[in-house]
């Protein structure tokens, strides 16, 4: 598997169906290493100095006053910051609670994945 994904400016593609003139485009808009197969393995639980390490003071202080605000918020002080290397999520009482996840980044900012649920 190549370790990167080759930068496209575009391809269109035309195709006949029935008659009709199906056009396809892609586009991949930055050059982006692929991770490799032990970095996306879910679980793997690191500590709070390795993503101090793979981001930025900035960062980890916006990770902080992000996980207090989900406290406040869902008025539940039991949601702590769970270290993953893939990410850095939630859990409840020390299970797993991921309905926000958040990547830490070398440029300050962090990256936040939420998830709708309905009801509790």
């Amino acid at each position: 598997m190549a370790s990167h994904l080759r930068e496209r400016l575009g391809s269109l593609n035309a195709l006949e169906v029935a008659g009709k003139l199906t056009l396809t485009a892609t586009t991949v808009l930055n050059l982006m290493p692929l991770g490799t197969d032990e970095e996306d393995e879910p679980g793997q639980s690191v500590d709070r100095a390795f993503w101090a390490e793979k981001s930025s003071p900035n960062a980890m202080t916006m990770l902080d006053g992000l996980h207090l605000l989900v406290q406040k918020e869902t008025d539940d002080s039991s949601l702590l910051l769970k270290y993953n290397k893939a990410y850095v999520g939630l859990s409840r009482h020390g299970v797993a609670d991921n309905f926000i996840t958040f990547r830490p980044r070398k440029t300050g900012h962090v990256l936040t994945d939420f998830r709708a649920r309905t009801g509790r």
